[in-house]
C-alpha cells in the first residue's frame, strides 16, 4: 500500500473563524496536500535493495545518497527529543547556563542549526535564540531540517517527517487564530521555506514562499516593519538568486516588500536583476567578434552597474547590503575583463571581513548553500587563510553529513547549481585546484 502522508484540518472551535481567515487556512491545507500529490506521482517506482538501511522513499527525498551507518544513534535520537522538549520550554532560558545542558546543546547545535544557541557572542544572537525558544512552530521547523539532514536511516527520515508536520501544524493554527503575527511565526515559515530548498522540492518550497509573502503583507496592513533578520538575509540571498538557487528570495516576496517601501531590499533585488541582465549579455556577446558590439552592448552597462554597486555600499553601513555589494563586484570582475580592476584576493578579503560583521552566524547549513561563501573560496589565493575560511564555511556542514553516513552531500548545491553553466564551470576549477573538500 502506498505511504501517503497528508495535512489534515482541526475543525475544533471552527465557528470562530472568520470567513477569510477559513478561506486561507483550508487554502494553505490544500496547497500543500497537492503538492505533495504531484511529488509522489513524478517520482519513479524504485526496487528496494536488500540492504536493511535502504530509506523510506517517501520521506527520502533522493537527493542526498547514503552509504551504511557504522553505529547506532538511537542514544542521539533521544538526546534530541529531550533538546526539543527543553527548547520548547521557558525553564530553558534559565537553565542554559548549566552546565551539563550547555553539553548537550553543544552536541546536538548541528540539529538546532545554530553554532550560538548555548553561548551567544553579542545581544543579537541572544535574542535570535530567545526568538527560536518563543514559538513551537519554529521550534519544529528547525528540528524537521537538523533530523533529517542528521543521518540518511528511515528512522530519522521519519522522525524529521513528524517534525515538519508539527511545524505546518502549528503554522495553520496560528493563521486561523485571531492572535496578532509574530517575528517567530515568519522565521518558521522562513526555515520551512529553506528545508524545501535544501530539498530541491520546487512545489513545496513556493507554497511556504506564498505563505510568506501574505505574511509580510498582513504585517505591513497591520503597520509592523519587517524584522531586521529577514531583511538582512533577503538581502544576502540576492546573490542565491542571480544563480538560481534561492533559500527564501523570490519576486513575490519582493513585491510584498514594495508595498511596504523597504528601500534597501528593493535596491538590492535591483542589483540582482541587471546582474542577471548583465550576465545573459555576456553569453550573447561570445558570439559575436564584432568590437563596436562589445563596446555598445556590453562596456556601457558594465560602467553603469559597477557604479550602482560602489554605490550601494556608500549610502548604507548595512553589513548585508555591503557583503552583497562586494559579491557583485567580484562576480563582475569574473565575468568580464576591465582596465584597473581591484586584486580577487583583496575582495576576497573585504568579503571575509564584512561576513565576519554580520549580526548573527548563520547556521552551518545558510553556510554551506551561501553563493558568497562560495564565490569568495573560488576568487580567493590559494592556501591563504582567506580561502580555508571560506572552504571551512562551505564545508562543515558536509563534513558532518558525510560522518553520519550521507555519501554525497555536495550533492544538493550540484543540483541546484546546474542550470547556471559559468557557476558549474567555477565549481568544476575548485575540483581541479587539488581542493580534496570538493571530491
Amino acid at each position: 500500500m502506498e505511504n501517503t502522508s497528508l495535512t489534515f484540518l482541526n475543525t475544533t472551535n471552527a465557528p470562530s473563524l472568520s470567513q477569510q481567515a477559513a478561506k486561507r487556512v483550508r487554502g494553505h491545507v490544500t496547497k500543500a496536500n497537492f503538492a505533495k500529490r504531484r511529488q509522489r506521482m513524478a517520482r519513479p517506482v524504485e526496487k528496494p535493495e536488500k540492504d536493511s538501511t535502504i530509506t523510506d522513499p517517501f520521506f527520502y527525498k533522493g537527493v542526498l545518497k547514503k552509504r551504511p551507518q557504522r553505529q547506532d544513534d538511537s542514544h542521539v535520537a533521544s538526546q534530541c527529543q529531550l533538546c526539543t522538549t527543553s527548547l520548547s520550554s521557558n525553564a530553558w532560558l534559565e537553565s542554559h547556563h548549566d552546565s551539563h545542558y550547555a553539553d548537550m546543546a553543544h552536541r546536538r547545535q548541528a540539529l538546532l542549526l545554530l553554532a550560538c544557541i548555548h553561548r551567544p557572542r553579542n545581544i543579537s544572537e541572544a535574542a535570535w535564540v530567545n526568538l527560536i525558544v518563543s514559538e513551537s512552530a519554529l521550534v519544529e521547523a528547525t528540528m524537521a531540517i537538523g533530523t533529517r539532514l542528521w543521518s540518511p536511516r528511515p528512522s530519522w527520515q521519519r522522525r524529521a517527517g513528524t517534525h515538519q508536520s508539527k511545524a505546518l501544524n502549528f503554522t495553520i493554527q496560528r493563521i486561523g487564530s485571531k492572535r496578532p503575527q509574530t517575528e517567530a511565526m515568519l522565521a518558521a515559515v522562513s526555515t520551512m521555506a529553506f528545508a524545501e530548498r535544501l530539498a530541491n522540492d520546487d512545489l513545496a518550497w513556493n507554497v511556504h514562499i506564498d505563505g510568506l509573502a501574505q505574511m509580510i503583507r498582513e504585517r505591513h496592513s497591520q503597520g509592523m516593519s519587517l524584522p531586521w533578520w529577514l531583511h538582512d538575509i533577503i538581502i544576502l540571498d540576492s546573490i542565491n538568486h542571480v544563480f538560481n538557487f534561492p533559500r527564501i528570495y523570490h519576486r513575490k516576496i519582493i513585491n510584498a516588500i514594495d508595498d511596504a517601501g523597504n528601500s534597501l531590499i528593493l535596491q538590492a533585488a535591483e542589483l540582482s536583476e541587471h546582474l542577471i541582465a548583465f550576465r545573459k549579455l555576456i553569453d550573447t556577446s561570445n558570439k559575436h567578434l564584432n568590437p563596436e558590439y562589445v563596446d555598445q552592448e556590453i562596456e556601457a552597462p558594465f560602467a553603469k552597474l559597477l557604479d550602482k554597486t560602489r554605490n550601494l555600499r556608500r549610502i548604507s553601513d548595512n553589513k548585508a547590503v555591503h557583503a552583497t555589494a562586494q559579491t557583485v563586484e567580484i562576480i563582475l570582475c569574473l565575468s568580464w575583463p576591465w582596465k584597473n580592476a581591484p586584486s580577487l584576493n583583496i575582495l576576497a578579503d573585504e568579503l571575509k571581513e564584512t561576513l565576519l560583521q554580520l549580526p548573527i552566524r548563520g547556521c552551518s547549513y545558510m553556510d554551506f548553500t551561501s553563493c558568497q561563501h562560495l564565490i569568495g573560496a573560488i576568487v580567493a589565493k590559494q592556501s591563504t587563510s582567506t580561502q580555508a575560511w571560506f572552504v571551512n564555511k562551505l564545508t562543515n556542514a558536509a563534513k558532518a553529513m558525510r560522518s553520519r553516513g550521507w555519501h554525497q552531500p555536495f550533492e544538493v548545491l550540484e543540483e541546484g547549481f546546474r542550470s547556471d553553466v559559468r557557476l558549474t564551470e567555477w565549481l568544476q576549477i575548485l575540483r581541479n585546484s587539488s581542493l580534496e573538500w570538493l571530491n
